[in-house]
């Protein structure tokens, strides 16, 4: 399967999610053959989407702020 396959893949799920759902970002990312494809979409509000991943990445960094904590004891 090549990237433009890929793609339309990826924009066909985007059209099934968007009848259920306000707005949404996807991130894929497949390793083929030593090569890696990653592609990122999204349909709605752009700030809405924006804030959604801002927030995922601050509670990500926060959990590895902790991990990190409870492995040192402090």
């Amino acid at each position: 399967m090549n990237a433009e396959e890929k793609q339309k893949i990826l924009k066909e799920a985007l059209v099934k999610l968007g009848e259920h759902f306000d707005y949404i970002q996807v991130f894929v990312g497949v390793r083929e053959q030593g090569e890696t494809y990653c592609a990122s979409t999204g349909n709605g509000e752009w700030y809405a989407r924006y804030g959604a991943c801002r927030e995922w990445i601050i509670q990500e960094e926060e959990q590895m702020r902790c991990g990190i904590r409870k492995d040192r004891g402090t």
